[in-house]
């Protein structure tokens, strides 16, 4: 819901996160063949969604079925891009990180190949293109204070004056209500392969 409101604020449009999404399956069903999901994969797929360390042992057990026949299930799921990799879900805030800022950004097209290695660096949480607008991309950033997020945008602005910042929205990571597209992917996961074509 947060991310929904955060483009639709910033971008203009009613695109939702299930928009995306759907956006995103259409990507993959004409990129690789489609492949309908049985009810043993999506519901390994569930439980692998609500924990990603969850064993095929433990699959099995809960499935009632073979860890060999859990395994097989896991790796079909991987084989079709299901599931492209594990991720750990970290507390930003232990690790000093506090804040956040979401920054639209305009870099012309006739801007040289190198701008990315400008923009990249490792606060860059996410990076999006976007259409018809001021700005050609939104910008996701994590820092420790306010400080370091002034000093990370003035030396943006001194290594190359094209890239220009349009505008910057800051807020405090325990302001953020919600990050995790567990219900969402867990409808998906009900629905995927039962839409009619």
């Amino acid at each position: 819901m947060y991310e929904s409101l955060l483009l639709e604020l910033l971008i203009g449009k009613k695109f939702t996160i299930l928009t995306l999404w759907k956006m995103r399956l259409q990507y993959l069903q004409q990129k690789r063949k489609f492949t309908r999901l049985r009810l043993k994969e999506k519901t390994a797929l569930k439980m692998l969604l609500m924990d990603g360390r969850t064993s095929d042992a433990h699959i099995a057990q809960k499935m009632k079925i073979s860890p060999p026949a859990a395994r097989k299930i896991r790796k079909k799921l991987e084989n079709i891009g299901a599931i492209e990799g594990y991720l750990v879900d970290l507390d930003y805030s232990v690790l000093g990180i506090n804040t956040c800022a979401m920054a639209m950004i305009e870099i012309p097209e006739s801007t040289s190949q190198n701008w990315e290695e400008k923009i990249l660096s490792p606060n860059l949480i996410s990076l999006y293109k976007v259409q018809k607008n001021s700005f050609t991309h939104i910008a996701l950033f994590a820092f420790r204070d306010v400080q370091e997020i002034y000093e990370f945008f003035s030396q943006l602005a001194e290594k190359d004056n094209s890239i220009r910042v349009k505008k910057i929205y800051t807020f405090p990571l325990k302001g953020m209500r919600k990050n995790s597209t567990f219900l969402l992917l867990n409808k998906f996961v009900l629905e995927f392969g039962s839409e009619k074509r």
